[in-house]
């Protein structure tokens, strides 16, 4: 059971996800060549990028497979998100007890490598992983390691790039907004001031 300090910061994090605006998004190539360069590197036939929702993993880009989302309670990066640690490589799934027993391990398509790195944003909240996956036992080098923690860098870079570039979008529409209305108001006052002066220039030219 989630305590309340720890369930304030789930509340937290999940906010801190959605700011990002990312959720059920279509596919970016700056994305998919991320997860297609981890398949690459790691030599693993299965990537993906993920974020972890309030109660569901979903798959901003994918390498190997067609799911778009799986239950939060059935996802490797949970447990991950659970512990201390920022990566994990499990690499023989069917003998770790953590993960022998989950439907993607047991049951197809019988994942027996799993390797990831947390991706958390600059205040330190954990919005998801970067993920290779084999259908064979596996152990990753040093190189391919380091790779993988690279790219979730960069994953992180592209959402905080994303994230500025919404943001500025949305002040310009506010501005033009705000100059519309001006322009507006600008138009109104010039007719309103236009009668008076009128009558001013009627009075002088009476009085001359």
């Amino acid at each position: 059971m989630l305590t309340d300090s720890t369930y304030s910061k789930e509340i937290q994090r999940v906010n801190a996800l959605k700011s990002y605006s990312i959720l059920d998004t279509q596919p970016e190539k700056d994305f998919d060549d991320i997860a297609e360069l981890a398949s690459q590197i790691c030599q693993v036939p299965i990537s993906a990028i993920t974020l972890m929702d309030k109660d569901r993993q979903w798959f901003k880009s994918k390498v190997g497979f067609e799911t778009n989302e799986i239950l939060r309670e059935e996802a490797f990066c949970n447990h991950l998100m659970n512990t201390e640690a920022t990566k994990i490589e499990v690499q023989n799934m069917h003998k770790d007890n953590n993960f022998n027993t989950n439907p993607y391990v047991a049951g197809e398509p019988k994942i027996a490598f799993y390797a990831g790195v947390l991706l958390i944003d600059p205040d330190g909240y954990t919005l998801g992983s970067l993920c290779v996956y084999d259908l064979e036992p596996k152990k990753l080098t040093d190189f391919q390691l380091n790779a993988l923690e690279k790219l979730a860098n960069q994953v992180i870079q592209l959402l905080e790039l994303r994230k500025k570039n919404a943001q500025l979008e949305e002040n310009n529409a506010s501005l033009m907004s705000k100059y519309n209305e001006l322009e507006q108001f600008a138009r109104v006052v010039s007719h309103d001031i236009k009668s008076p002066l009128n009558n001013i220039i009627s009075l002088t030219n009476l009085f001359q």
